[in-house]
């Protein structure tokens, strides 16, 4: 029997192919397959059950762009978050997301079901592709198998998976893997230019998914330069012109990201970052990645990050020693021209673009950062349980091999409940925030959340506790400003809600909801110029923002400028249709005696909410004046039926049917 624990450190021959994979697919095959298929799939069937929270309330249930294809333009040339607020550069640019957000959402709506199974599909796929890639790569079907498996069971993976906002890592580590798979195929293959093009679209799919993709073409070369190294090398000329295509297409990307779209800034946060601490600060954030792609330890929904101003920090210290480590280890494994230095190199290279501090978004250290690294860590501790496996062979140990089996088997059901378990975090909002609030009692951020969302459920006490929270350990938490500031709006207390308001304006000028609810608590005291200032002010900074075009409509109409107010409602249809919006429009056209093209306004406002009672009535009023009367009162009952004691309509639904008899 030939030791299989070589196999790890066997370089790719030219042309080798692995027995099998030109040929129909067997019964037996297709059980394997399908048993791949669940493997991804089972350990998250859970989640499908899970709500929209977090960013996906925003990013889904209240983004514009994915009410209609019209959006096509801005979802790929403009930021992410564009449909909240304008940016002059684009940090994070990630079209393929809002594309696949849009598919959906026009499929089915924003249905939670609908967006969790798409996140698991997409999971499913990248768990097949790992093993056909891992079994060419490493020639090894063994070898795949034990690395699928330790990739669909680690635990690390469950907000990639059950967040459906971070579908970009998943999207990404698909397409990567797909473009790495079509590069595998030029060697040896007759339709060259076919499989380098199918490559280099997928490369390109990548880099539409999420930035860090930029380093696919770094992986490819260490790839290559592990087969250099090996047995049958090629003049290395030829692995050179085999990537050059992805160079140049990674150099095109670059420059359209940073001179089209306008680069990537630094956070606002940590603009004073030095040089010295973000060297610093990346080396600990090393450390702490490799310490939760081998101990995932407990959920995480967010990390604090303190950035490290000492060499003699302990966290620099565990992260220079995850580097030295890995530095042995590569010069041993490339000494004995081992395939497995380029497991390091992959557990490795995408993790670089996350490590500077000071471009990262609030949450600098995050655990989905790890799903397309963790393939590398998967293939080294596959490779290692290879090995173990072929020397108890070798050395006779019989005891061993039950014993190393019995305990892959406990820990692969451990893992499988830690991510079941883990999957539940991401059930709901409170459920969410409690675990952040139990890992960072001090995180203003999730007391900022779990307030708007005590508010959202009519908990108002709970809510203004929990924002005060978050100002008391975050005074700059422009969020919990602002939502205090709606909180004493709500009650008229104008001069109250116009300090908080403009405390959050202060701290984040360039807020654009902050700018509207000041403009509605200005307009609310009297001072009409200074609230038209601010509304102008939001609209400018998020022209897309529905909310704010019907609000500064709805203060035109108060001040007698009609035609300013139909634009403004306009303006806002543009962008999505509203019953607000419509029923604004219809009212205005109903004062005007346009009968035909009130009741068409209505009726859409109608179509889009059948229980909005001003629509009704509105519906019923112009159909009265136009002779209907039982349509009228129709649609006057249906009204009634969600606001019984209006007696305006109460009222004209019996001189109606006075009429009729």
């Amino acid at each position: 029997m030939a030791n299989p624990s070589v196999v790890i450190h066997a370089a790719v021959k030219p042309g080798a192919r692995v027995r099998g994979l030109s040929r129909p697919i067997t019964r037996p095959e297709l059980l394997r397959y399908i048993s791949l298929f669940a493997l991804g799939f089972l350990p998250y069937l859970n989640t499908l059950w899970n709500g929209l929270v977090y960013d996906d309330q925003y990013q889904i249930v209240e983004n514009p762009f994915l009410r209609s294809f019209h959006f096509l333009g801005p979802i790929f040339t403009t930021s992410v978050w564009s449909f909240q607020v304008k940016h002059a550069t684009v940090t994070y640019y990630r079209p393929l997301m809002s594309l696949s957000y849009l598919l959906i959402y026009q499929l089915v709506g924003p249905v939670p079901y609908a967006f969790h199974l798409a996140s698991v599909l997409l999971h499913c796929s990248v768990v097949i592709l790992l093993f056909f890639v891992t079994r060419r790569v490493f020639e090894s079907e063994l070898l795949a198998w034990i690395s699928v498996l330790w990739f669909a069971l680690h635990p690390i993976h469950t907000e990639v998976v059950a967040w459906v906002a971070a579908v970009p890592d998943i999207q990404m580590t698909f397409f990567l893997l797909l473009a790495f798979w079509f590069y595998l195929q030029l060697e040896g293959a007759t339709r060259r230019r076919w499989w380098a093009a199918a490559s280099c679209a997928c490369f390109a799919l990548a880099l539409l998914s999420k930035e860090p993709a930029v380093v696919f073409p770094g992986i490819v070369f260490a790839y290559d330069l592990m087969r250099y190294f090996g047995p049958n090398p090629r003049p290395f000329p030829a692995y050179l012109r085999d990537q050059s295509p992805l160079w140049v297409l990674s150099g095109i990307y670059l420059y359209f990201r940073f001179f089209v779209l306008s680069g990537i800034v630094a956070n606002s946060v940590r603009t004073n970052m030095t040089t010295r601490e973000i060297v610093l600060s990346a080396v600990s954030l090393f450390g702490s990645y490799m310490q939760k792609v081998v101990w995932p330890g407990t959920a995480g929904a967010a990390y604090k990050f303190r950035t490290t101003m000492s060499a003699s920090d302990p966290r620099f210290v565990a992260g220079a020693a995850c580097l030295c480590a890995l530095g042995v280890a590569l010069y041993f494994l490339l000494r004995r021209r081992s395939m497995a230095a380029f497991a390091i190199a992959w557990l490795a290279f995408p993790l670089l673009p996350v490590l500077d501090a000071k471009v990262m978004a609030s949450n600098v250290f995050a655990e989905r950062y790890l799903y397309l690294p963790s393939i590398g860590f998967c293939w080294l501790a596959a490779g290692l349980v290879q090995h173990l496996w072929g020397k108890a062979s070798v050395l006779k140990w019989r005891i061993f091999r039950p014993v190393l089996s019995s305990t892959a088997a406990v820990a692969c059901l451990v893992a499988t409940s830690d991510v079941i378990s883990r999957n539940a975090v991401w059930h709901d909002g409170p459920r969410l925030f409690a675990a952040m609030l139990k890992q960072d009692p001090a995180n203003a951020t999730a007391h900022s959340d779990l307030g708007a969302m005590y508010w959202n459920t009519f908990r108002r006490k709970d809510a203004i506790s929990e924002w005060s929270k978050a100002l008391s350990e975050d005074p700059s938490n422009f969020f919990a400003l602002d939502n205090l500031g709606i909180a004493a709006l709500t009650e008229k207390r104008y001069a109250e809600a116009i300090d908080y308001f403009r405390r959050a304006v202060d701290v984040r000028p360039g807020f654009p909801k902050a700018h509207a609810h000041l403009a509605d608590a200005l307009a609310g005291l009297g001072d009409s110029p200074a609230a038209e200032r601010e509304y102008l002010k939001a609209i400018d900074l998020a022209p897309f923002d529905i909310e704010t075009h019907n609000a500064y409509a709805k203060f035109c109409a108060s001040q007698g400028r009609v035609q300013e107010a139909t634009e403004q409602y306009r303006l806002s249809l543009s962008v999505a249709p509203t019953s607000e919006a419509l029923d604004a429009l219809g009212r205005i056209a109903l004062d005007s005696t346009q009968l035909n093209g009130a009741d068409k306004l209505f009726q859409e406002a109608v179509d889009i909410d059948p229980f909005d009672s001003a629509a009704h009535f509105g519906l019923a009023e112009s159909l009265a004046k136009m002779g209907k009367s039982n349509d009228a009162i129709r649609h006057y009952e249906r009204g009634l039926e969600t606001d019984p004691k209006n007696e305006a309509a109460l009222d004209a639904v019996a001189k109606l049917r006075a009429a009729l008899h």
